[in-house]
């Protein structure tokens, strides 16, 4: 049995890969203002997440919903709540003294119980959107699947992609993501009903490598169509969102197999929660400690990829701390909700991962 395990992880070191690999972009585009390349990002990254996302679920245990949504309840709402007020509390003692003096302390409590991305609510760390509206997607998503036949869970996802798409500006209001979930569900979909193809695909290196190019050669052709933003809801070319985000994760699901394993890619992946969820303030001071040392003016170094690299690792790495403080401390916050909540329904040993 525990040769079974080892084997299965060993298998599935490359999904760590293609986590840290995504969670590497997310932060990149975040910090980079070169216009093409946040357009190239932004065509994929997200949906990456929730293509992974859905790979990991498990169709057996969405069918009893209470105990999924508890589940989820613990391993998506509860950090969300601890990652927001976390930094909150940071940006109240230290930050709003240099962004954001203008808001109002109590409007960015709204965000915490709205969840829909909003800057006005979520200024000091509005990339937190995404955990609600996963959330959000996943509960939708144990609805549909109790349709079983995957034709008629991948129509009604696609369905609501696209009333999602065509009525985003009433929708976009709705709280928790849940335009934005009506979108980007169809990526959990794919992910979720794909885990069994892709789990059989056995391809050489060289031909991964091929796919990867080929699909790159075509991400480059549709970059003046890929233009999307699914957080702030805003797509030039609504229509194209899926195939310019199938492509991205063929790429990256292709190189992933192909690197297989790499212990700081994997840590990234591992520990892309942490990551995600401190990124903001993270890179903020990395990008102004760096200006101040070689002199060089924030926008500057924005604008340049060499400089949006370096500091993407710096603040990366600067985060190495907290995932280890990260874990003493989950477990406390996953102790206290089992009293309540029962062992049967307690958050599994991955649960710093992003798309667990």
């Amino acid at each position: 049995m525990e040769f079974l395990l080892k084997k299965q992880r060993q298998r599935q070191r490359y999904l760590d890969v293609l986590r840290g690999i995504a969670i590497f972009l997310v932060v990149f585009g975040h910090i980079v203002h070169v216009p093409m390349m946040r357009v190239y990002i932004y065509g994929f990254h997200m949906p990456l997440f929730f293509f992974l996302s859905g790979f990991f679920l498990k169709r057996e245990k969405m069918l009893n919903l209470g105990s999924f949504a508890v589940s989820k309840v613990k391993s998506v709402v509860v950090p969300f709540v601890i990652l927001y007020l976390a930094t909150f509390v940071y940006w109240v003692v230290v930050e709003r003294h240099v962004r954001g003096a203008e808001l109002s302390v109590w409007s960015q409590l709204v965000g915490l119980v709205y969840g829909t991305y909003n800057r006005d609510y979520m200024h000091f760390n509005s990339a937190l959107w995404f955990l609600p509206c996963l959330f959000t997607m996943q509960m939708i998503y144990a609805v549909v699947v109790r349709l079983r036949r995957w034709w008629a869970i991948a129509g009604v996802m696609l369905v609501l992609n696209c009333i999602g798409l065509a009525f985003r500006e009433y929708l976009g209001v709705l709280p928790w993501g849940i335009c934005a979930a009506m979108i980007g569900g169809v990526f959990l979909c794919m992910g979720n009903l794909m885990r069994p193809l892709i789990e059989k695909i056995k391809c050489g290196g060289w031909v991964l490598i091929g796919i990867a190019v080929l699909c790159i050669v075509v991400q480059v052709l549709l970059l003046p169509v890929s233009v999307f933003n699914l957080s702030s809801l805003k797509f030039y070319y609504p229509y194209m969102y899926i195939p310019v985000a199938v492509v991205g994760i063929f790429v990256y699901f292709c190189i992933a197999k192909v690197i297989g394993h790499n212990r700081v890619i994997e840590w990234m992946g591992v520990n892309s929660l942490v990551i995600f969820g401190f990124q903001e303030p993270v890179f903020r001071a990395v990008l102004y400690g760096v200006s101040k040392v070689s002199g060089f003016e924030l926008e500057m170094m924005r604008t340049n990829i060499y400089m949006c690299l370096l500091c993407t690792a710096l603040a990366i790495g600067a985060m190495w701390p907290l995932t280890k403080v990260r874990k003493p401390f989950v477990n406390l916050i996953c102790g206290f909700l089992s009293t309540f909540w029962g062992e049967k329904n307690g958050i599994g040993h991955d649960q710093n991962s992003l798309c667990s």
